[in-house]
Order: structure tokens, then C-alpha cells, then sequence
């Protein structure tokens, strides 16, 4: 066959137009084809190349995200494109029967993985899933190259923790969505009725979880207390008297509650923010007179977390949902959460480098505590005694030293502080260990340097016989107070034992 500058052979018999060429891979286009496509790279396109400018951001399309409603969200984006259910399906990594059963409503997309899959293939703005705006993706955080968009950057996480807290939960989120999210485990029978036996069961299991997390810190058992939570969940749906369900939602949220500072306490701060989110969505569901006792203690984590990460005025704002809380409930807050609240305050306005209000602050949680109890403590409340109130209280003045560097606020911290590890015993052995590199740093502060790293070792010694990324990072802040005074020999060897800690980890 001859060949000109003009007709081609395409391989496959067809002829090309060799003065057109497919702005895609630069092959030659197909004698009359249209578009400026070829045939293959046509095949290849995927929506987010096909959807017109803005379709994401219609009011439906809004709308269709911000529920999860992506039986919508599929049937649209496939009328817009011509796809076939078996070629979207495999787009998005689905086969075609599940695409039928979600367009069908017959199944919801919950996985919060496959969410991240189905919106970067179709260029969804994370923003309409209710994600912070500008990043790659959008999930949870699992092992990946990039960094991800999570619970820990959600822009909606204080309207989602307020809307809770205010009794709207139901409006904001889905219970059932929330446990799916939670690593799986193996499914176990359930049983055909709940009884104040089954709810002992979890309280005991709570309780051994919760003595573990104090004397060795939250990783080694972990991952055991999120598989036993996601098992609590799965008994809200059986059969129980109203009163049994009540009691069970109360010990489900507590389990949650602690799994989640376990979390925490290993540095898994998303999983930490996601578990909170779901035991206090059940916490409001249980109608309990001890319910907002346990949810305000879970506001006072979420501020530990919050100044643990640096984030103040977040803080501050979930510390004001706490007090929101106590004012608007029918029912009595005990006396060790009510100083907890007050102590949260005392930290926000230490890092704020805040005096006044610290002070304040902790005056106020020394005369709650002392005042008479409306109502018994709750189990998670067990652990609070003389060494865990010195310790709350000498940490809010550490936290004002190290803001301002005022030597006098480090030396207010200092027998707090002492107290709190001279009072502390081996069964809160991650409690004391936790409050030491404070100690030490108060003692930096105030200039007292042979005392800060004889306490600094000793901190060091006792953080790395633990399971707490927490703690370890306690002592990344007490190398940052140290700095200064590198030239110093028994700092400079502290500082090298601290970054052996780190680098060990």
C-alpha cells in the first residue's frame, strides 16, 4: 500500500488522519473522528475530565455531599457522562452490582477509604464532604504518601461536637456511619436480649482497660479496647428494657471514651477525635442521668488533645461546650468532672499566657472539688485523688511558665508537681511519668538546673519503659525548654538522652 504524507495506516485496518493528532498521547486521530480525542484515550477519560465546570457546586450536588447521598451523586455524574453502571463501577474500584444496590438506595457508602477512592477519581472538592479545602485527599489517616485530610482537620469539627452537645447529633451525623469507620474485627454472635449482666461486662472490661492505660500507657492495649468498643456498639440494636439500654449506651460511651484516650495517648489523633465523636453521639442517645456527667469529661479530653497539639482557641471552645453543657442539663455533674472543666480552663489561659484567668481558673477547681458532690462520681472518675489534682493543678502553672517564662509561675508549679510524683504509686505509673518532664522544666524556669536534670533522667527513664507516645512527647517539650541552657554539661547530656528517647521510638 502506498503511503502519502496524508493517509495512514492505523494498525488495525482503519485510516488516519495524519494532520490530526489526539491532544491526550499525540497518536494520529482516525479519519473522521471528532473530537480531538482518540479512540482509546475517549475510553480513558474519567469524570472529573468530563463534568462541566462547577457541577459539584450545585445546590442539589451540595446538597447530595453533604448527606453522603451518593446514590445522587452516582446517577448524576453518570447521566452527565453516558457512563454504564460496569464502567463507572470499574472507575471507582466498585463492581457493578454495589453501584446498582447505592444508586437503588438499597446500600449506603460508608467507608470512609472507599469515600477518599470514589472522590479523587471524580474530583469532588473536599470541602463537600466536610473537609478542610486544599488538600489531595480526603479520609482517614492510614499508611499513604500523601498527607490526608481527616477528623483532626475536618473544618466542621466544633459545629459537629456543639450540634451533639446540644442534643441535634441526629442531624449532623450518622451513628451507624461513625462505627463503620472503626477498624474491623472478627463478628461475633449476639445475643437475643441484653441484661444488667452484659452491661457489668463491660464496665469490668472498662476498668481493667483503664488500669492498664494508667500504669503502662495507652499502646500495648490499644487496639484491644477499640475491637471491644465497636463490639459494645453492635448491642445497641438487641432487645433490652429501657432502662438496661440506658445503662448500656452510658458503660458503650465510657469504653468509647477511654478508647479514645488510649488513642491519644499513642499519638493516633484521628482515630483518638473519631472515637470521641462516636461515644459522644452514644452518650446522648442514653437519656442517663450520668450521660452528661461522661460527656463532659469527653469535652475535657478533647481540650487535652487540643493544647496537646497547640491548638488553643480550639481548646477554648470545646472547654465552653463543656460549660454549655453543665447549664443546659436537667441533671447534676460531679464534683471531679466540674474541676476537670475548670482545670481545662486553667491550661487554655496558661497557654494563652494568661495569668489572671489561670489563676482564677484553678482556684475554681480546688473549691469544686471541695464542694459537697450533687451527684456520685461516675467509674471514670475513680483515678482522681491527691496526686492527680496536684498533678492538674501543677501542670497549668508549668504550661503558664513556659508561655511567658515567668520563673515565678515555674516555681508555683514546682510542688504541685512533686507532689503529684511523690503521691502517684506503681499503679499510676504512666500518670507520674507523664507529669515529670514538667517538673523538670518548671525547674529549668526557675533556675534551678541540678534539680532539672536530676528529675529530667529520671523522666527519661521511666517515659521509655512505657507504651506512650504522649509522654515522649513530653519530653520533646522539655529538649525545647532546655535549649537555652545548652552549654551547660549535665544539660547538654540530658538533652542527648531525650533525643535517644525520640530517635528510639
Amino acid at each position: 500500500m502506498e503511503i502519502s504524507d496524508y493517509w495512514l495506516s492505523n494498525g488495525v485496518g482503519g485510516p488516519v488522519n495524519s494532520r490530526a493528532c489526539c491532544r491526550r498521547c499525540g497518536g494520529w486521530l482516525r479519519m473522521g473522528q471528532t473530537g480531538d480525542l482518540c479512540d482509546l484515550c475517549a475510553r480513558q477519560q474519567t469524570p472529573a475530565e468530563l463534568l462541566p465546570d462547577g457541577f459539584f457546586t450545585s445546590d442539589r450536588m451540595r446538597a447530595a455531599l453533604a448527606g453522603y447521598d451518593f446514590d445522587v451523586v452516582f446517577r448524576s455524574v453518570r447521566r452527565a457522562t453516558g457512563f454504564s453502571q460496569q464502567r463507572f463501577g470499574e472507575l471507582v474500584e466498585l463492581p457493578q452490582e454495589r453501584i446498582s444496590l447505592i444508586e437503588r438506595r438499597t446500600h449506603r457508602l460508608r467507608d470512609i477509604r472507599i469515600i477518599v477512592r470514589v472522590a479523587t477519581q471524580l474530583g469532588i472538592p473536599a470541602e463537600l464532604l466536610g473537609f478542610a479545602s486544599g488538600a489531595a485527599t480526603v479520609g482517614v489517616s492510614e499508611p499513604s504518601d500523601g498527607q490526608e485530610v481527616d477528623w483532626m482537620l475536618r473544618r466542621d469539627f466544633i459545629p459537629v461536637v456543639a450540634g451533639i452537645t446540644m442534643g441535634l447529633g441526629g442531624a449532623l451525623l450518622d451513628l451507624d456511619r461513625l462505627a463503620a469507620l472503626l477498624p474491623a474485627n472478627a463478628d461475633a454472635a449476639l445475643p437475643s436480649r441484653v441484661g444488667a449482666a452484659d452491661v457489668a461486662a463491660i464496665e469490668h472490661v472498662t476498668a481493667a482497660f483503664r488500669q492498664w492505660d494508667f500504669s503502662r500507657g495507652g499502646g500495648l492495649y490499644r487496639d484491644a479496647a477499640v475491637a471491644q468498643f465497636r463490639s459494645a456498639l453492635a448491642l445497641r440494636d438487641v432487645a433490652c428494657t429501657p432502662q438496661v439500654r440506658a445503662q448500656l449506651l452510658v458503660a458503650t460511651a465510657d469504653l468509647g471514651e477511654l478508647a479514645a484516650w488510649m488513642s491519644y495517648d499513642s499519638a493516633l489523633h484521628h482515630d483518638a477525635r473519631q472515637l470521641w465523636i462516636t461515644a459522644l453521639e452514644v452518650a446522648r442517645q442514653a437519656e442517663h442521668p450520668a450521660a452528661v456527667d461522661l460527656t463532659v469529661r469527653l469535652l475535657s479530653n478533647m481540650t487535652h488533645q487540643a493544647l496537646h497539639l497547640r491548638r488553643p482557641e480550639e481548646a477554648s471552645r470545646l472547654v465552653q461546650l463543656g460549660y454549655g453543657a453543665v447549664a443546659g442539663s436537667a441533671h447534676p455533674v460531679s464534683a471531679g468532672v466540674s474541676s476537670y472543666l475548670a482545670t481545662c480552663q486553667a491550661w487554655c489561659d496558661g497557654a494563652r499566657d494568661d495569668a489572671v484567668a489561670c489563676d482564677w481558673a484553678v482556684g475554681r477547681s480546688v473549691e469544686l472539688l471541695a464542694t459537697p458532690a450533687p451527684v456520685a462520681a461516675g467509674s471514670w472518675e475513680a483515678h482522681v485523688g491527691p496526686a492527680e489534682v496536684a498533678a492538674r493543678q501543677g501542670h497549668a502553672y508549668f504550661t503558664l511558665a513556659a508561655a511567658s517564662g515567668n520563673a515565678r509561675q515555674a516555681a508555683r508549679a514546682v510542688p504541685l508537681l512533686e507532689e503529684a510524683a511523690q503521691k502517684y504509686g506503681s499503679a499510676y505509673a504512666r500518670s507520674r511519668a507523664v507529669n515529670l518532664p514538667g517538673l523538670s522544666g518548671s525547674h529549668v524556669i526557675s533556675g534551678d538546673l541540678d534539680a532539672a536534670v536530676c528529675v529530667g533522667g529520671q523522666a527519661v527513664t521511666e517515659i521509655t519503659a512505657l507504651s506512650s507516645r504522649r509522654a515522649l512527647e513530653r519530653l520533646r517539650t522539655l529538649d525545647t525548654v532546655l535549649q537555652p541552657h545548652a552549654a551547660e554539661a549535665g544539660v547538654a547530656d540530658l538533652r542527648e538522652q531525650i533525643r535517644g528517647a525520640l530517635t528510639a521510638a
